[in-house]
């Protein structure tokens, strides 16, 4: 077991607290002894309260009274550090490791990066992405020299609650996800196009015995409305199945936090197969994926055969699996350890 580190964690959250997952993981680490020291420092509440500035000038104020081995930096987006107020951090703590976490993807037409985004990748010594191939690359063209794969999770406290699974249930299977738009054809997210056929297929397909929730999807058949993000695993339990189709849906290894969390609700998930699943999930994982929206329809059809039982047990081997795998402990020790490994 390596030795011990000291972590500082600034994540990224506008109420504090609400970054369950990692934080549960970190003091779960603390007490462990994995780490030594662990402290959090929410960045984005103390520029509320104070100001971006005032919230910078704490953030160094910490790191110069209690020098971190590791600073564990989440999604900085536009937040106003620029490479001169970097430098100086660095300063602070000059054997500190600067570890940048970017849980969004991104595109070189779309939703591209932003520019405090960019600046960071350029001065961490690691950065943590959701995917790999081009997402690695877009990061290393902005200056990033170490790149790590580090996927979505799903917290403990929210999801994967004990449940005795019912035999009765009001769908066959329920998509969570929003429908987001552009006015401009060129200006639409990656796999935005896919998850609106899917939609669509699966509503003519299985009628009122499908369910889809999010923003969006007025006029949709099995259109519920938006769902708050807690309560993601109550809607998948009232299903035999959950699918999904991720935005950036070409990009090797990547998939959002939507399927650890399915999976940790005991009901069997189908998504989008992107590249480098077979290596991410293993050979024969509780995990079902389509390469398109007819073979998605197909999936869900012929799962659906079954029977109650059968599902069942995918179900809670899919939780297990995910719980193992795919959720903020393991993958947060993981990512520290081989950030720590140079």
């Amino acid at each position: 077991m390596p030795k011990p580190w000291s972590l500082l964690y600034l994540p990224n959250e506008v109420v504090e607290g609400d970054q369950v997952g990692p934080r549960d993981a970190f003091e779960g680490m603390l007490r462990d002894g994995v780490l030594s020291r662990y402290e959090a420092f929410s960045y984005l509440v103390e520029a509320q309260r104070h100001g971006a500035e005032q919230a910078l000038v704490q953030l160094l104020d910490r790191v110069r009274a209690h020098p971190p081995q590791v600073l564990l930096w989440q999604h900085v987006s536009n937040f106003p550090v620029d490479t001169q107020w970097l430098r100086r951090l660095r300063e602070a703590a000059p054997n500190m490791h600067l570890l940048y976490h970017e849980a969004d993807a991104y595109g070189r037409w779309v939703k591209r990066l932003p520019r405090g985004t960019r600046q960071m990748m350029a001065a961490a010594d690691t950065v943590a992405l959701v995917g790999r191939g081009e997402l690695a690359k877009l990061a290393r063209s902005a200056g990033a020299r170490r790149v790590l794969y580090s996927p979505h999770s799903a917290d403990t406290r929210r999801f994967g609650q004990p449940w005795e699974p019912t035999r009765q249930r009001d769908f066959d299977v329920i998509m969570i996800g929003n429908c987001i738009r552009s006015r401009l054809p060129w200006g639409r997210m990656p796999g935005a196009a896919s998850r609106v056929a899917m939609v669509r297929a699966l509503g003519r397909r299985f009628g009122q015995r499908f369910a889809v929730y999010g923003a969006g999807w007025d006029g949709f058949i099995g259109n519920q409305g938006r769902l708050d993000f807690a309560h993601q695993e109550i809607a998948q339990r009232r299903a035999w199945l959950t699918v999904s189709w991720d935005h950036f849906d070409g990009y090797d290894s990547y998939f959002s936090d939507r399927v650890p969390i399915s999976m940790m609700s005991g009901v069997p998930h189908v998504t989008n197969h992107q590249p480098g699943y077979e290596q991410v999930f293993g050979d024969d994982p509780p995990l079902q994926w389509a390469r398109g929206v007819d073979e998605m329809v197909a999936q869900v059809e012929q799962m659906l055969t079954r029977g109650p039982q059968s599902l069942i047990d995918l179900g809670q081997r899919a939780q297990h699996y995910a719980r193992e795998r795919f959720t903020a402990r393991p993958v947060y020790q993981r990512l520290l350890s081989e950030a720590m490994e140079a």
